[in-house]
């Protein structure tokens, strides 16, 4: 009798997962194989996380997979995992996504209706193994230390770059006229001063070192490093904005309350093939994410305090106030006017290009 009923158990059991999976199936697509790319990018490396993604949906759903490179070839892969700026280069088009995912972007208060889908939310933070802590960006210009770098950050990657300086201005434009844009671009270039200067051609993983080996007061990441389970820090902070904005129609400088974590897509999905769309609803699984988010060196970042509702009860409480509020001001454009780049913005830091230059420029070429 007893054995009879340990097998009825057993039957619910595998016919309740065979149920649960063939759901799955009907609502995001599977197939027996399926070829995954990676658009990779200067900085920071996700192929480690992705094999990990990979191997488990292989092993769980009996598929078989290609994973490599993407060169001048996008249209030869089912999904494609790269940088949120990167994949929007490629043709990124309405689709009807499965409800696992819609469901999950709307929980996370994330509006997406394409083939491209963001895993990863991120705004900077500053790091510090000591107590040290700034109030503001103009703060931040005078800090100084005899012993080691104000600030540890890479200028290596452009979207990088770039959203830091979005971050800054709070502005969807980058327009070199802009009162703001100039006054926050001194900052910037005060603070660079005191930098880690061998750091401005580095990738992540060589930033992570020098903050591990203790060179900087300041080291500049995304938020998703404060649950990464291997990171100590003593302080951390929302990178400081200025205390001041330029406030255009009445021509002058206005004091500014800067809680405005701003913040933009990192790892995303680009969906080639629909009838695989399966891995994505399993990426977003909550047992791959906080892997993602503990168990990676990558960054990875939250929507929002629904991501990782197992973990909060180990967060604090200033970072459970940051994800409230992030997914609120999402900006990944990059607009430049006035013959602006990334090239003359990194001279500018550098102090190698002054903004009298800049208008020369602008004037000649118009």
């Amino acid at each position: 009798m007893l054995l009879k009923k340990k097998f009825k158990i057993f039957l619910f059991v595998f016919f309740t997962i065979i149920y649960v999976k063939h759901l799955s199936a009907e609502d995001c697509p599977i197939k027996s194989k399926i070829k995954v790319g990676i658009l990779g990018n200067d900085f920071i490396d996700y192929r480690y996380y992705i094999y990990y993604v990979l191997d488990k949906y292989s092993l769980e759903y009996n598929v078989e997979y290609e994973f490599e490179d993407v060169k001048n070839n996008p249209d030869n892969f089912d999904i494609i995992f790269g940088e949120y700026n990167d994949l929007s280069n490629l043709s990124v088009r309405k689709i009807s996504l499965p409800s696992k995912i819609s469901d999950f972007l709307d929980k996370n208060q994330i509006q997406i209706n394409n083939n491209l889908i963001p895993l990863d939310l991120d705004t900077f933070v500053l790091l510090s193994k000591k107590s040290d802590e700034v109030i503001n960006f103009e703060d931040f210009s005078n800090f100084f230390s005899s012993v080691k770098y104000t600030l540890g950050m890479s200028f290596k990657n452009d979207n990088h770059l770039l959203n830091l300086l979005k971050y800054t201005l709070e502005e969807e434009n980058i327009n070199p006229e802009n009162l703001s844009f100039e006054s926050n671009m001194n900052l910037f270039s005060t603070v660079f001063k005191n930098s880690n200067k061998n750091l401005i051609e580095s990738n992540y993983y060589e930033v992570f070192s020098s903050y591990e080996n203790n060179e900087n007061i300041f080291t500049l990441f995304n938020d998703g490093i404060l649950l990464y389970k291997d990171i100590e820090f003593k302080t951390y902070q929302l990178f400081p904005k200025s205390k001041f904005k330029w406030d255009q129609s009445n021509g002058l400088f206005i004091n500014y309350d800067n809680f405005k974590p701003y913040s933009f897509y990192g790892l995303s999905a680009y969906v080639n093939n629909t009838n695989n769309i399966g891995l994505v609803c399993y990426i977003l699984n909550s047992e791959i994410r906080i892997k993602g988010f503990t168990e990676f060196n990558i960054q990875l970042s939250p929507f929002s305090n629904e991501d990782i509702y197992t973990l909060e009860n180990k967060i604090t409480d200033e970072y459970q106030k940051i994800l409230s509020e992030k997914n609120k001001y999402i900006h990944n454009d990059i607009n430049f006017e006035n013959n602006l780049d990334s090239g003359k913005i990194r001279n500018i830091i550098f102090n190698k290009l002054k903004f009298s230059e800049l208008y020369e420029i602008n004037n000649y070429l118009n």
